[in-house]
């Protein structure tokens, strides 16, 4: 049995078919321009995105390269000011050698002329000193002597030490020593001349000897570069029983005119 035959459309349903097509594909349409809208806005979104990590990752980079750069600057600095200062100090270092090397050579130098000008002046002192122990035995024997024929020797030994070779070299010491000797030999000399050989008090020409020995040794000693030990108590007291102590410098005295031991009593 056939089918039967399909009923032929009107122009009005083929009218609304054709716009009822029309309005899917206008759909179809608008839900592709709106899908293709969203893809085209994220695109842009990330390339946007992209755009600023690459930026943030440079401005990253470049502080990174600032720090290091910084870094490597301070420590160049450090460095340096670290070898400037090691610079200074070993130069401190070598002035402080070189001016302690000067003033050794100086010192040297100074011990040398020293030795050289005690060298040099050696037969003087000892000339000197050789004088000295004449005199101060002189003045010793007479001091403490009990015969009159030595007695009256040694004075004239004295005398003629007072007033000759002595007068040349008493009191020429070494730089810096204050000699006594001129005013010890006037002290001893003034006492034999003034008091009557009956009439001399022996324990104080003692004394009177002792200071006379004891300032020639005081400044015989730094002339043969020698330091005189202090005396010790029991001879300070021998050389001056009322004060148990150094005597004090004899005053400065000029030497009189010459004309023998009666003159007057000051020496030069």
């Amino acid at each position: 049995m056939s089918s039967p035959a399909p009923t032929p459309l009107t122009d009005d349903e083929l009218k609304r078919r054709h716009l009822e097509q029309e309005v899917e594909k206008l759909k179809l349409e608008v839900k592709k321009l709106q899908q293709s809208a969203i893809w085209d806005h994220l695109g842009r979104v990330l390339g946007i995105a992209t755009a600023i990590g690459a930026i943030v990752s440079v401005w990253v980079g470049l502080q990174q390269y600032y720090g290091q750069q910084t870094q490597i600057e301070r420590q160049f600095q450090d460095q340096r000011k670290k070898d400037e200062d090691q610079f200074r100090a070993e130069q401190v270092r070598r002035d402080e050698d070189r001016a302690k090397a000067e003033l050794e050579r100086k010192k040297v130098d100074e011990q040398r002329t020293a030795e050289l000008q005690r060298e040099a002046a050696r037969p003087f002192w000892d000339s000197q000193l050789k004088l000295y122990l004449r005199a101060a035995e002189a003045a010793a024997l007479v001091a403490t002597t009990d015969s009159d024929e030595v007695r009256a020797k040694a004075e004239r030994e004295f005398w003629v030490l007072y007033w000759g070779p002595l007068a040349i070299v008493e009191d020429v010491t070494a730089q810096g020593v204050r000699s006594k000797i001129a005013g010890r030999m006037v002290e001893f000399g003034n006492y034999i001349r003034d008091t009557p050989v009956t009439k001399r008090d022996r324990q104080r020409m003692e004394q009177f000897s002792l200071r006379l020995a004891h300032a020639m040794r005081d400044a015989t000693g730094p002339s043969f570069n020698l330091t005189p030990a202090p005396l010790p108590e029991e001879r300070r007291a021998a050389q001056d029983p009322e004060k148990a102590t150094p005597d004090k410098a004899a005053p400065d005295k000029s030497r009189p005119e010459k004309g023998g031991p009666e003159k007057p009593t000051d020496k030069s």
